[in-house]
C-alpha cells in the first residue's frame, strides 16, 4: 500500500518521492551527519571536494541531493525507454535515491555520486546494443564513459567487465572490439595525465594510482556486517521475483536483467579489492540493486510484503548510519 502510488505516471508520484527524498537526506544530514577535518586523499578531485565539503557543507548537501534526484529520475526514465520495467511508473527513481543516500559521506559531494550520472549514460549504451551487430562507436563511447567515471570514482571500473561480457551476448566480437573498448577506456585517464603532466604536478598521475585503488581481499569493506547480511537477505528473497520475472519477458529484456544482476555479483565481489572503502558496499552496488528491488515490487501481489521489505530497507539505513557514527 505505501508503494502503490509510485506504481503509477501521476506527476504526484515523482512530487513526493522528490518530497520524500529531500527530507530523508535533510533530516539524515541535520541529526547524524559530522565532518571530517582530519579527511586525507591523494586524488585530485577528492581534495578539491574535502576542502568544499569542509568550507559550506550546506552547499554541499544541497548540491548532492540535486544530484541524487537527478540520477534517480535519469535512471527511471532510461528503464522506461528500454523498457526494462514493465508500466510507467517512478519506482526506480525512488529506489535509486534511496541507495545513493546509504552512508554519511553521500550527503554532500562525493566522487560516488558525482560519478552515477555518468555510469548511467554508460549503461544505456550497454543495454540498447542491439542484437546481433556490434557497433564499434558504441563500444568506445561506453567504455570512455567508464574510464571518465572511474576517474572519478575507481569502484566504476567493474561496468567495464558488464560491457565486455554484453558483447558476448549480442554477437561474435572480433579482437578489435576489444581493442576499442581499452583505448576508449584509458582515453580519459591518459588525458587526465598529459593535462597534470604539463601543469607539473606528477603527484596527481591517476595511472601511478591504480596500486592504491586495489588491496587483497578485505571483508572490512563489508563492514558494518550486520547491514550486508541484512541487504543480502533482502536481496536473495527478492531475486525468485526477479529470475520470474526475467523468464516470462521476451529475450531482449531477459538479457538485460541477467546482464543487470552479473553487474550486481560482480560489484558484491570486487567491494573486497577496492580501498576505496568510505562507501563499503551499498554505494558501489546501488545501480543494479536498485532495478532488483524495483522488479520485486513490480512482481510481487502481496502490499503488506512490499510495505514490510520497504520498511526493513528503510531501517537498515537508519542503522547503517548509526553503526557508523
Amino acid at each position: 500500500m505505501l508503494l502503490r502510488i509510485f506504481k503509477t505516471s501521476q506527476p504526484l508520484s515523482w512530487i513526493l518521492i522528490v518530497f520524500i527524498l529531500i527530507s530523508l537526506r535533510l533530516g539524515l544530514f541535520i541529526g547524524l551527519y559530522a565532518v571530517e577535518p582530519n579527511q586525507t586523499s591523494i586524488g585530485l578531485l577528492e581534495n578539491w571536494l574535502l576542502q568544499f565539503n569542509n568550507f559550506s557543507p550546506w552547499t554541499s548537501h544541497f548540491l548532492s541531493t540535486t544530484l541524487v534526484i537527478f540520477s534517480g529520475f535519469y535512471f527511471n526514465k532510461i528503464a522506461q525507454e528500454i523498457n526494462i520495467l514493465k508500466g510507467i511508473h517512478y519506482l526506480l527513481f525512488l529506489f535509486t535515491g534511496i541507495f545513493l543516500s546509504f552512508y554519511p559521506c553521500d550527503l554532500v559531494l562525493s566522487p560516488m555520486l558525482i560519478s552515477t550520472p555518468i555510469l548511467l549514460f554508460s549503461y544505456q549504451l550497454i543495454l540498447t546494443q542491439s542484437k546481433g551487430s556490434i557497433q564499434s562507436s558504441s563500444v568506445f563511447n561506453s567504455a570512455f564513459f567508464i574510464g571518465f567515471a572511474s576517474l572519478i570514482f575507481f569502484p566504476s571500473i567493474t561496468l567495464l567487465f558488464i560491457l565486455l561480457f554484453s558483447m558476448n551476448y549480442i554477437s561474435q566480437p572480433k579482437l578489435r572490439h576489444y581493442v576499442i573498448g581499452l583505448i576508449g577506456f584509458l582515453t580519459p585517464w591518459l588525458f587526465h595525465d598529459a593535462l597534470v603532466f604539463t601543469f607539473n604536478t606528477p603527484n596527481y598521475l591517476k595511472l601511478n594510482e591504480w596500486p592504491n585503488h586495489l588491496t587483497f581481499f578485505d571483508l572490512k569493506n563489508y563492514f558494518p556486517m550486520y547491514v550486508t547480511l541484512a541487504i543480502s537477505i533482502l536481496v536473495i528473497f527478492q531475486a525468485i521475483s526477479y529470475f520470474r520475472a526475467s523468464s516470462r519477458s521476451i529475450i531482449k529484456i531477459q538479457k538485460s536483467l541477467t546482464l543487470n544482476f552479473l553487474y550486481l555479483l560482480i560489484t558484491c565481489i570486487s567491494v573486497g579489492f577496492f580501498t576505496d572503502g568510505n562507501h563499503y558496499l551499498i554505494g558501489v552496488i546501488a545501480i543494479p540493486i536498485s532495478i532488483l528491488f524495483s522488479v520485486f515490487h513490480l512482481e510481487t501481489k502481496k502490499w503488506w510484503l512490499s510495505d514490510l521489505t520497504t520498511l526493513s530497507l528503510l531501517a537498515i539505513l537508519i542503522l547503517n548510519y548509526y553503526m557508523l557514527n
